[in-house]
């Protein structure tokens, strides 16, 4: 009998054993924390953490609506576009439309319906371009470190120091995520508006959490993907990772200590601006599993780009590697994207494209683009 009820509840049990994993820890939260024991209690020893309502008296907090960003927003902006609502780099599909249509498209506003597909602004600089006339509604955040010079629009034409940051937005649409991945430098993330979930997991695991190859594009990612329809069965080292979580409401600031895997959703059409900051420490930053993962990916994209700078179109296996690492952007990004690399790029990236004027010399324009059609 005992036989009988054990082959038969197997199956049930294996089903609900490969499809679930522990509920996720909260994060700890405080308020009214002081820049100085933040840095002490939390950045220096890389621990994440919620700072509640400390950037709630930002004039951004209270601002930045689609009617005002859309009314302040102006020229072209690239806009992330996907049939699925977790978003991830190398997998979307990057269009350029007008600032204002953007954003009255992610936020929702009535006669912009968005119609097929999910879309987000990410990652958008507000140094430049179609939102650098709101940057004056960020104050200084004062949980960067006071050693890291944080950027203003008008540094745009000085040489950049070696320790800076600048903030970029993000804006998406309810549900809208970006699935789990690492950065590799420390990330402070302020909530302007709307309310977004946030779940980590410690670099610690990295081992169970499936990285990517360093090999192929956007190897920062995991195999896991979006965590909201993770069959466990397929990843099974996978279920015993303990995760964080954590909901921001606007005025709140999330630290992501770098190397922390996190994933981001939107629960609402949200806001935020973030900061990378350099990491705290070389010896800690070293010890972090995925710093020598995302080291190694760094050389093979370096050898991918070194080759499609030599094959000048030619060599298609190279032009393809190249093309999928810049994340589909448009011709107009493409030159932006070259701007930045040859003005406050690294020493490699400098060398590099010294022998280029600018991006209409190179290789890879004059024997694709030099008609001026954008890449497919």
């Amino acid at each position: 009998m005992g036989t009988l009820l054990q082959a038969a509840l197997t199956p049930a049990l294996a089903w609900l054993y490969g499809r679930s994993r522990a509920q996720p820890r909260a994060l700890p939260e405080v308020r009214g924390l002081s820049p100085g024991r933040f840095r002490e209690s939390f950045y220096d020893h890389e621990v994440p953490v919620v700072l509640r309502g400390h950037a709630r008296d930002w004039p951004a907090v209270e601002k930045w609506d689609a009617e005002y960003l859309a009314e302040h927003a102006h020229g072209q902006v690239s806009v992330a576009c996907s049939a699925s609502s977790a978003i991830q780099t190398g997998s979307a599909h990057f269009v350029s439309m007008g600032a204002t249509d953007a954003v009255r498209l992610v936020l929702g506003e009535p006669g912009h319906a968005a119609g097929a597909g999910y879309y987000y602004i990410k990652n958008h600089s507000l140094l430049r371009g179609a939102f650098a006339s709101v940057f004056a509604d960020l104050r200084r955040c004062t949980l960067v470190p006071d050693e890291v010079v944080q950027l203003t629009p008008h540094d745009l034409e000085q040489p950049r120091p070696a320790s800076s940051t600048s903030p970029s937005l993000w804006i998406g649409q309810p549900h809208v995520s970006t699935p789990l991945h690492y950065d590799p430098w420390p990330n402070v993330i302020v909530q302007i508006r709307g309310t977004k979930t946030v779940t980590l997991a410690s670099p610690r695991s990295s081992s169970h959490l499936y990285p990517r190859d360093p090999r192929r594009g956007s190897y920062w990612y995991s195999e896991l993907g979006d965590l909201r329809g993770v069959s466990w069965s397929e990843f099974p080292k996978a279920r015993g990772v303990a995760f964080f979580e954590t909901t921001l409401e606007p005025g709140d600031v999330l630290f992501v200590p770098a190397g922390w895997w996190h994933q981001v959703e939107n629960r609402v059409p949200a806001i935020s601006v973030n900061y990378f900051c350099p990491a705290p420490s070389m010896l800690r930053r070293w010890t972090n599993p995925n710093t020598a993962h995302y080291a190694i990916g760094q050389w093979f994209e370096v050898a991918h780009y070194i080759r499609f700078l030599r094959s000048g179109g030619i060599d298609e296996q190279a032009v393809a590697n190249y093309q999928a690492r810049i994340n589909g952007r448009n011709l107009a990004h493409q030159r932006q994207w070259f701007d930045d690399k040859k003005r406050n790029g690294t020493i490699l990236d400098k060398w590099l494209l010294s022998k280029y004027p600018d991006f209409e010399s190179t290789p890879f324009y004059q024997t694709r683009y030099r008609d001026g059609i954008p890449p497919a």
